[in-house]
């Protein structure tokens, strides 16, 4: 019996935007749809802890920096439409923006899911090529990898205190954060 071969339909970016909003989880990369399940209840609780520590790193600063969370859509290129778990963009975003943010941030923050691999390398390496400076695969099973320099290939992994090289005096608990601290 002949096998079927499937094809998929290149979806462009003007295709992807005009589509009605919602609620699922659904990202443009390089001309095709990636659709997420919802993360798990941990991993929703690590976003929202380190939600809090960047919100307020970024509240006490006298320069503007914008803390966003997921859902969020975000242009990282051509065709390249995600929604990182955190960001962090200098300067501050006009309340009447529309998605997709066009400002790149210097920071993307990703709550490893059980596709490990796509949120380690793939959304790097996209990060990478759009100009984020800095990025963070957070496990958690209790360590924050952080990858920085050229194509945000230099990685260190800690699971301590977490220091960014690109966000002026902000450390992160990671102990504390993994026991739901802060």
């Amino acid at each position: 019996m002949p096998m079927e071969a499937t094809v998929r339909r290149y979806v462009t970016e003007q295709e992807f935007l005009s589509w009605p909003e919602t609620h699922e989880h659904f990202e443009l990369l390089d001309g095709e749809i990636i659709v997420t399940p919802p993360p798990l209840w941990h991993q929703q609780r690590l976003v929202g802890s380190l939600y809090l520590v960047l919100s307020a790193w970024s509240q006490g600063r006298t320069d503007a920096w914008t803390v966003g969370l997921s859902p969020c859509a975000l242009r990282f290129g051509r065709d390249r439409i995600l929604e990182p778990d955190l960001f962090v963009l200098q300067g501050t975003l006009d309340d009447a923006v529309r998605p997709p943010i066009l400002t790149v941030p210097t920071l993307c923050v990703e709550v490893l899911s059980s596709d490990r691999e796509y949120d380690r390398r793939t959304r790097r390496l996209v990060y990478a090529a759009a100009g984020v400076r800095e990025f963070w695969a957070v496990d958690p099973r209790g360590a924050i990898e952080r990858f920085t320099g050229a194509d945000l290939a230099e990685r260190v992994q800690v699971s301590d205190t977490l220091t960014s090289l690109v966000l002026p005096e902000l450390t992160v608990d990671v102990t504390a954060l993994m026991r739901g601290g802060r």
